[in-house]
């Protein structure tokens, strides 16, 4: 009989193992920035100032690069970024992708999901928001992001991402780990009996 018992929960146990699952989901990590040149644009999409625009665009992409960038981004400082534009009054949103850049054979790309415009003068923009980025090999990263600009046309774009690489049990795994702990507790009522 114990033998009975001991081969069932064997074939158990590797049954439970063979179980395809993913171990932990791969969450982008780190910060991004952008520099470069930026146009004030009003409703009819035509260059105004500061005060009177309803939108930006970053001109033909050529002049903005990855600025400083840290964790699963470090390896695109001084990549060229192409972004579309952004229309903020009324927010024209989602935009996607609002920017993307491919280094290293990874392409990274991020659509903004919404906007808050936090200050616009005369001398200075800010915009800020949340969105999702995408990389090749990650999974979708929700993060938040902020723009500013100034009278010169001059910006520092970032993305942070605020979701971490949390470690996801698989089924397989959970399956497993409780057999074992049953298997454990039946054991020891077995020794207290005898």
């Amino acid at each position: 009989m114990k033998f009975k018992n001991t081969l069932a929960a064997v074939v158990v146990c590797l049954g439970l193992g063979a179980m395809p699952g993913v171990a932990s989901a791969a969450f982008i990590q780190g910060a991004i920035s952008f520099g470069g040149l930026f146009v004030p644009l009003d409703s009819n999409g035509d260059v105004t100032i500061l005060p009177l625009a309803t939108g930006i665009t970053f001109g033909n992409n050529n002049n903005t690069v990855v600025g400083p960038a840290t964790g699963d981004f470090a390896g695109l400082t001084g990549e060229q970024a192409v972004f579309s534009n952004i229309e903020f009054n009324p927010a024209n949103t989602p935009i996607t992708p609002l920017w993307s850049v491919s280094s290293g054979g990874i392409n990274y790309s991020f659509d903004l999901d919404n906007i808050s415009v936090d200050n616009l003068g005369l001398q200075e923009i800010n915009l800020s928001g949340s969105g999702t980025l995408m990389a090749d090999g990650f999974d979708d990263t929700y993060g938040t992001w902020v723009f500013s600009g100034d009278s010169n046309g001059i910006i520092l774009f970032s993305f942070s991402s605020i979701t971490g690489a949390n470690a996801v049990p698989e089924p397989a795994s959970l399956l497993l780990v409780g057999a074992g702990l049953m298997g454990f507790a039946a054991a020891r009522r077995r020794r207290a009996r005898a």
